[in-house]
């Protein structure tokens, strides 16, 4: 369904089609704004540590013998492992299901956390909120959150909403999240056109809120986080990524039409920078698009595997800086 809109509003995109001319290009000049705010804590550069520790992971999973002994931080298992789906992920058969599965084969405690993927911001944030408290109240174990796509975005407004949860947080990896907001949001809301599908798709066929993809875009975002900063203590690592269109590629034309209307590399949804929370352990990867981390499995000439991804983010988030 998430492909079906984002081609049709590449097609749109066309000269040759009847949608007003101020439907494209709201955009420009927007991706990356909070990285350049002047109060934004600067993203510390765990790039290369990411890459050994997804290569090590990647040779644990190719070999059971390998399977967690001296990988892992000791205090992993002490923890437990929540992952949030993004936009629509529930029509997606198999999302984060790899993920889930390598982690317990390591030992961890995981699980996929439940919440309306077609839901609001908000209404997710008390989910993971509500989600958190019972998690800790049943084993006082501190909960690692992995969020994403819209998910992450979901899973740090619980936070900045609810601070009451924050010391039952152990730490938060956000996966291609659009954080700061995505072009495509931006122009699916000035279309008039894209706007009602958007609105019919979501709101009638998968019985969601149109506010899902309304609350990407970067008026709304840079609302929200104005309003609702993160609070301090949590640590975050951030997973950012692009790759090059290619044909045949899941999200290709979304791919193609921000590269196109805007000059931007992406990983088919989200820009990079708008995917960097500041003050976190930021990892940039170029070859890896926005489904790759999380259906591997049906993603064709994908570079990455969902479970190690999975794997060297918590890592990296529980292994001192």
């Amino acid at each position: 369904m998430t492909t079906f809109l984002l081609t049709a509003l590449a097609l749109a995109s066309d000269p040759a089609t009847s949608e007003p001319r101020g439907c494209h290009g709201v955009s420009t000049g927007r991706a990356g704004w909070l990285l350049r705010e002047p109060t934004a804590a600067a993203a510390q550069d765990d790039t290369e540590a990411f890459k050994h520790l997804y290569e090590a992971a990647r040779a644990g999973e190719d070999d059971p013998r390998r399977v967690a002994r001296g990988r892992l931080p000791a205090d992993a298992r002490d923890y437990q492992v929540l992952l949030v789906k993004g936009l629509f992920g529930n029509h997606m058969p198999g999302y984060f299901h790899p993920a889930e599965k390598h982690l317990r084969r390591l030992g961890l405690h995981v699980r996929i956390l439940k919440v309306g993927t077609d839901a609001s911001v908000a209404t997710n944030a008390q989910t993971v909120r509500d989600a958190v408290v019972r998690s800790y109240a049943r084993n006082e174990r501190p909960v690692v959150l992995v969020g994403h796509s819209k998910g992450g975005v979901d899973v740090l407004a619980a936070l900045a909403l609810y601070p009451d949860i924050v010391p039952s947080v152990r730490g938060v990896v956000v996966m291609q999240s659009p954080y700061g907001g995505t072009p495509i949001a931006d122009d699916v809301e000035a279309c008039p056109g894209m706007r009602i599908a958007t609105g019919v798709v979501v709101g009638g066929l998968l019985l969601g809120s149109p506010k899902s993809v309304a609350d990407l875009t970067y008026d709304r975002r840079r609302d929200f986080i104005t309003a609702h900063p993160l609070p301090a203590g949590v640590p975050v690592v951030s997973l950012a990524t692009s790759r090059a269109p290619a044909f045949g590629q899941v999200l290709q034309a979304s791919s193609t039409y921000l590269e196109k209307q805007y000059g931007l590399a992406s990983d088919g949804l989200v820009v990079p920078d708008d995917g960097i929370v500041p003050g976190s352990r930021m990892v940039r990867l170029d070859d890896m698009s926005h489904a790759e981390s999380v259906l591997r499995d049906r993603i064709k000439g994908g570079n990455y595997r969902p479970g190690p991804v999975a794997e060297a983010g918590i890592e990296l988030l529980l292994t001192p800086p």
